[in-house]
């Protein structure tokens, strides 16, 4: 527990005195690494999620009879495919899975229930799970899952406007402070 003390008296304190420029930095780099841990996370899971449509659509699979699980589509069971093929989210609402009564069914969460009024919920296992893309999907799995959609160069330009953003908030923030503190203090004289 010591060393937690020491770390946030380091970043919080300035000889004693309580320093807000340095907590300001700190929450405007917390949340520059959160936008940016966001900005990974969303483009790895479209990247795979356009993968599997795109192969779904490229192989025409729109029957039952013809569904695949996900290694037969030559996608290995990732993080970012899992979370994108979870009940309710997007991806899963434009595909078919034929063996969902196989699954065991899980009770929902709190939230989940009052949100969406479910009880329950399928628990999907992604190694034997069968999928396939009904015909009156397909249109709308194309479009939203466009592989012209954003690219590794997006993502670096995104985390480099990102980083660029912090830094010239972190610099503009002083000043804006100072201009701030010496308006209210000429109005208080």
């Amino acid at each position: 527990m010591n060393g937690f003390f020491t770390l946030t008296s380091t970043l919080m304190y300035d000889l004693g005195e309580l320093n807000p420029l340095m907590s300001l930095e700190v929450i405007v780099w917390c949340l520059c690494g959160g936008l940016i841990l966001g900005a990974l996370g969303s483009y790895f899971t479209r990247r795979d999620a356009s993968l599997l449509i795109h192969k779904l659509i490229g192989d025409e699979i729109f029957t039952p009879d013809r569904a695949l699980t996900l290694e037969e589509a030559g996608m290995a069971a990732n993080l970012p495919l899992e979370m994108a093929l979870r009940t309710g989210k997007p991806l899963r609402r434009l595909l078919v899975c034929v063996n969902e009564e196989d699954f065991p069914r899980k009770k929902c969460s709190f939230l989940r229930r009052f949100f969406t009024g479910e009880a329950e919920h399928v628990q999907t296992d992604l190694t034997t799970a069968r999928f396939y893309l009904t015909e009156e999907m397909k249109y709308r799995a194309q479009t939203r899952y466009d592989t012209k959609g954003v690219t590794p160069l997006h993502l670096l330009l995104s985390v480099a406007l990102l980083i660029a953003a912090a830094a010239v908030a972190l610099y503009a923030a002083p000043r804006l402070i100072g201009l701030l503190d010496s308006f209210l203090t000429s109005i208080e004289s």
